[in-house]
């Protein structure tokens, strides 16, 4: 899944956003012979990548800055299963969940910028809302979606996640991937409502890029309603802190079977090699920005509806846990100024390291791939066509670890000031 929306890079790199999104017609000319409409795949179009090459190259360009950066350039669902803390000395054991410091356990997450502990949920907020397509800028062109359904105990316009309805859903595909959300959107809450407003272009139905001849050359009219989704899915999407089974707890202990004699210990892990036992846990967060946590085995009490910690030593398992699992949101906080779009620096980041790794060009000549060639350049080319002389990159750059494309050395210098360092202090 790429956090960065493709809408989002389009802005960056300022493409005409009819053409982009595959929509050309009387009212929306294709005006060059180069200058051509953005198809969904490479293979539709002759010697032209898609959108799904893009894509790619987004989720390329995170994964490396999250890397660099030891957090993500936004929020992101993570499941992490990490060994559980052990003293040198394999002969002795942790007598509970107390750390040296007097306070829970303590552990280092992969990454850090930790924004909530627990799983990602979705509930329906209303299915099947209808869109409303209008003209704002009176250019005779839609550019407006709106959809309006009831708030509820909706109070939080962060949560709210807009999707295509199932009727546009290839295959038979569920949401989980997020591969159907419409984003970015604003949204705001008033009058006992939700109203949602984004791009026209956003919601054509994903059913009609699919193919190698759609329509005449590929373009969808701009002006034909029945190629935008008349209807979308409304969901509430946030973290559920408090699961009460170890699928969906905030965080799972686990145990491994022994051998003889040890396995008469520990029933709950079976006597199977491969059996395993699971308890549920609680996570505190105790370092946000670096992704340290504090944790212990939790017991969740109905009738009082409260959580008790739980030591090993009164279960039958009478020794710590071989791993754990925790589940979280982290990654850099959104922009609530912007619609809770990425923070500017970090989509500058990720959009110009992104185009600088797109592999083939989005359109058939150079005069219209201006920008993209503009990022791809590679700085450390020392001539060019017809011996002409480009300036020397500086040794920092040309040994940064993005590489010496022109967006990948911008990518470094904007988030190397960024990143968190983790260290160990000898003792």
């Amino acid at each position: 899944m790429n956090i960065l929306s493709l809408e989002e890079w389009r802005e960056q790199i300022g493409y005409n956003p009819y053409h982009f999104w595959q929509l050309a017609g009387a009212k929306a000319p294709v005006t060059s012979a180069c200058n051509s409409i953005v198809r969904q795949y490479a293979w539709q179009g002759a010697d032209m990548g898609g959108r799904s090459d893009i894509r790619s190259a987004i989720e390329a360009a995170e994964t490396r800055i999250s890397t660099f950066l030891h957090y993500s350039p936004a929020p992101h669902y993570v499941e992490s299963t990490l060994s559980f803390p052990r003293y040198p000395q394999t002969n002795v054991y942790r007598a509970g969940f107390s750390g040296a410091d007097g306070r829970w356990i303590t552990l280092q997450l992969p990454e850090g910028q930790i924004q909530a502990v627990g799983i990602e949920t979705r509930t329906v907020i209303q299915a099947n809302a209808a869109t409303v397509l209008s003209d704002t800028n009176v250019d005779t062109l839609y550019d407006t979606f709106t959809v309006t359904v009831p708030a509820g105990t909706i109070t939080d316009v962060s949560e709210v996640a807009v999707y295509f309805a199932s009727a546009n859903r290839l295959y038979g595909d569920d949401i989980t991937d997020e591969k159907y959300r419409i984003k970015p959107v604003k949204v705001t809450i008033t009058g006992g409502n939700i109203v949602i407003k984004g791009r026209s272009w956003l919601i054509v139905k994903p059913n009609l890029y699919e193919g190698f001849n759609v329509n005449q050359n590929g373009q969808l009219d701009p002006s034909d309603t029945l190629n935008y989704a008349a209807a979308v899915d409304v969901y509430r999407r946030y973290t559920a802190a408090g699961g009460t089974t170890f699928q969906t707890s905030q965080a799972a202990l686990v145990w491994e079977s022994q051998p003889y004699p040890s396995w008469i210990t520990t029933p709950y892990a079976g006597y199977d090699v491969a059996g395993v036992a699971y308890a549920m846990a609680r996570v505190t967060i105790r370092d946000a920005e670096r992704g340290i946590v504090g944790l212990a085995e939790s017991v969740y009490d109905t009738p009082t509806d409260s959580w008790y910690s739980y030591p090993w030593w009164d279960s039958s398992l009478h020794r710590p846990p071989d791993r754990v699992i925790i589940r979280y949101l982290a990654g850099y906080p959104l922009d609530a100024q912007r619609d809770f779009r990425l923070n500017p620096k970090m989509s500058y980041a990720v959009s110009r390291m992104a185009t600088a790794e797109t592999t083939k060009r989005i359109c058939a000549c150079d005069i219209a791939n201006r920008e993209l060639a503009y990022w791809q350049f590679d700085l450390a080319r020392t001539s060019g066509a017809a011996d002409e002389s480009y300036g020397m990159i500086s040794r920092e750059d040309l040994n940064n670890p993005f590489g010496t494309r022109r967006g990948q050395v911008m990518a470094y210098k904007e988030v190397k000031a960024n990143r968190v360092l983790t260290g160990f202090v000898a003792g």
